[in-house]
């Protein structure tokens, strides 16, 4: 059977003369890439900055500090007017002037719109002429009651004198003459009171064809045109027909609803902001309304707003935040800092070597950004803020404080 040899022959260097011009660079090229191919490592990504020379990790840290924790809560709200009125006539009759128009501001007490009533100037004539007769008849009523008193008066004292110079029918008849005179006297009163309340009734209708401003605001719709005929008040017709709207802009209410697991967080008094679009108004809780609401299960609560420039629009809608509950002057460290399993809280602490050290906290208030901490650590302690899954309890790190890289 023929086997193959196999012949090995000694690389031996080539003579200089034989080799090649330019090798030297291509083979410079390839040791340099196999080099970088090499050293080449990955950095870390998370909450560890990097490491050092010294083969410790850079992590960002925080000072746990003493100060204020604001919980918060946020609610959808709507801005409405602080007063808003339908306003309509009391007495029915014709449109003869509207004296504003759609988005008009008015002044409290401005006349709005004027009524034309029919035949009321004849009804209110004829209430006069009535009153001028009634209190003619009550004069001529009192003047006999006068008299009748007076010779009732002198019948009583000459009998009271001497019983047997007049007869006793006499006085009688005196004293019967003087009652009816004193009930004449009164009727002529009621009636003349009657009187006076008929004419006073209509001089309210004519003062009521006049349609004034209760209050100061912005004429926000228009119902009516000149020549309407509307009806005075209830009717029974129907209900009266409203001719404007008014709306006072000067001031609105922030309406929004507590939800029942929220409403012993609100109270009377309590901060709120109110967030429209990119603008920011202060004020504070002024009234709950003290019952909850079958649809919903929900508390309103009013805030008022001032809007002395028009820049806010009733209707539309806003974030309400409440400033539920407040720590004055307490420790806490920022929420990135806090490592949480079940109900066990714990932060990085980074102690006077360098070292990682796992504490234990008990946690107070918490907000979106700050947890209130009541016992764990001590203030001026060093945490780490993230990145704690990639440092373990005592590995030695090296830190930079996340305020100082803000400033850069």
């Amino acid at each position: 059977m023929f086997t193959p040899s196999i012949s090995c022959f000694p690389l031996s260097e080539p003579n200089p003369r034989q080799r090649p011009r330019g090798w030297r660079a291509p083979l410079a090229g390839l040791l340099i890439g196999a080099s970088a191919v090499i050293g080449c490592r990955r950095e870390p990504v998370s909450g560890v900055v990097g490491s050092t020379s010294t083969n410790r990790s850079v992590v960002l840290a925080q000072r746990v500090q003493r100060g204020a924790v604001v919980q918060t809560l946020s609610f959808q709200a709507e801005l409405k007017p602080w007063f808003s009125v339908d306003l309509q006539a009391r007495v029915a009759g014709y449109v003869k002037r509207l004296a504003v128009d759609l988005g008009d501001r008015v002044k409290a007490g401005q006349v709005l719109a004027e009524l034309d009533v029919p035949l009321l100037r004849e009804d209110r004539a004829r209430a006069e002429a009535t009153v001028s007769r009634s209190e003619g008849e009550l004069e001529r009523a009192r003047a006999l009651f006068e008299e009748a008193h007076q010779v009732r008066s002198r019948l009583s004292a000459v009998v009271e004198k001497n019983p047997k110079l007049l007869a006793g029918q006499e006085l009688d008849s005196a004293v019967s003459r003087e009652r009816a005179a004193a009930a004449t006297l009164a009727t002529a009163q009621s009636q003349l009171e009657v009187s006076r309340a008929e004419l006073k009734r209509f001089a309210a209708m004519e003062a009521d064809t006049q349609i004034t401003a209760p209050f100061a605001g912005v004429v926000s719709r228009l119902d009516a045109s000149p020549g309407d005929f509307v009806q005075g008040g209830p009717s029974p017709s129907g209900q009266a027909r409203p001719l404007l709207r008014l709306v006072q802009l000067d001031r609105l209410r922030c309406a929004f609803a507590v939800s029942v697991g929220q409403i012993g967080s609100i109270h009377p008094g309590d901060a709120v902001e109110i967030r429209v679009d990119s603008r920011i108004y202060s004020g504070r809780i002024e009234r709950v309304s003290g019952e909850v609401t079958t649809v919903g299960r929900a508390m309103m609560v009013e805030a008022d707003v001032a809007n002395s420039d028009g820049a806010l629009i009733p209707g539309t809608y806003a974030t309400a935040v409440v400033n539920a509950r407040t720590r004055s002057q307490v420790l806490y460290v920022p929420v990135e800092a806090i490592s949480r399993k079940g109900e066990r809280m714990s932060v990085l602490a980074i102690d006077h070597e360098g070292r990682v050290a796992e504490r234990v906290i008990q946690g107070g208030l918490e907000t979106p950004v700050r947890v209130e901490v009541l016992k764990g650590v001590e203030e001026g302690e060093l945490v780490v803020v993230g990145g704690g899954a990639r440092v373990r309890p005592g590995q030695p790190v090296e830190y930079r404080l996340r305020d100082e890289l803000r400033g850069q």
